[in-house]
């Protein structure tokens, strides 16, 4: 990003006009896709709550996740991504598989690197809400935390993303 100004100021001193416009047209366009996802990103506040605590299989539970814009400037997008147990033993209804770069991490993390959670969340305008219920299954027995869960928002012109984790402190047994 820093290159682009200092190419545009060399261009402008030796005198070639276009180039330099563009150069740092671009930089321009850089620090404000940084600036805008630090600053919605900042201002967004996820709050998870699950309807039961122990599951058995066969049974099913919601996760309600209401998320706050509490800055001025708007959250064109947003992501919840919440990484499965590696035993499956509790999955969201509408399971996704992993990208392929994703497949490495998941397994550090000791997760399942064959199907995730990800949820898109619309636009948010500034100091709004937007409030969504997701429908999870037990599918076997074991123990899931959504300590791992991450959420992730960026500039509307999707340049930057930033990421951070929920924190939240529900376990489904």
């Amino acid at each position: 990003m820093a290159a682009n100004l200092l190419l545009g100021l060399v261009a402008a001193f030796f005198g070639y006009a276009v180039p330099a416009f563009v150069l740092i047209v671009l930089f321009f366009f850089a620090a404000a896709s940084r600036l805008w996802a630090r600053a919605s990103s900042k201002g967004l506040k996820f709050d998870v709550k699950c309807s039961a605590d122990i599951l058995y299989p066969g049974e099913s539970c919601c996760f309600d996740v209401i998320i706050k814009n509490n800055s001025i400037i708007p959250a064109v997008w947003s992501e919840l991504f919440m990484p499965l147990a590696k035993s499956l033993c509790v999955m969201p209804e509408d399971p996704k598989l992993p990208d392929p770069w994703e497949s490495a991490q998941l397994s550090e993390y000791g997760a399942s690197d064959l199907s995730v959670g990800k949820e898109n969340f619309p636009a948010i305008m500034w100091f709004g809400e937007k409030e969504i219920t997701l429908n999870w299954h037990a599918k076997k027995r074991g123990v899931y935390s959504t300590g791992k869960w991450m959420a992730a928002a960026g500039d509307g012109f999707g340049l930057t993303q930033l990421e951070w984790p929920v924190f939240t402190e529900d376990s489904i047994n």
